[in-house]
């Protein structure tokens, strides 16, 4: 934790919520004696911000395209929700 004070440094929300800093919005990370705790860290020690996954039933065809990857989608707004296989619920950027 080479930086303690950036915890605190306010950014804006991308969502369109105003401003928040990391220590706002992730409270359980820290510096401790320049340790940074209560972050997941990578194997290699890096900040793992989030986990992507495939779908449940994005199984590619012989062609090598997932099923309904070329389908018309009714709402084309990137971020948008989408519930998969398993019911699975994943953001969308078609």
């Amino acid at each position: 934790c080479d930086h303690p004070e950036q915890l605190t440094t306010p950014f804006k929300d991308t969502f369109g919520r105003g401003e928040t800093s990391i220590a706002a919005s992730a409270q359980e990370v820290r510096c401790a004696g320049g340790v940074l705790e209560g972050a997941t860290m990578s194997d290699h020690g890096y900040v793992i911000i989030n986990m992507f996954f495939d779908a449940v039933d994005a199984v590619a065809e012989d062609s090598g395209i997932v099923p309904g990857a070329q389908d018309a989608i009714s709402d084309p707004t990137p971020g948008r929700v989408t519930k998969g296989g398993g019911g699975a619920l994943f953001q969308d950027e078609r």
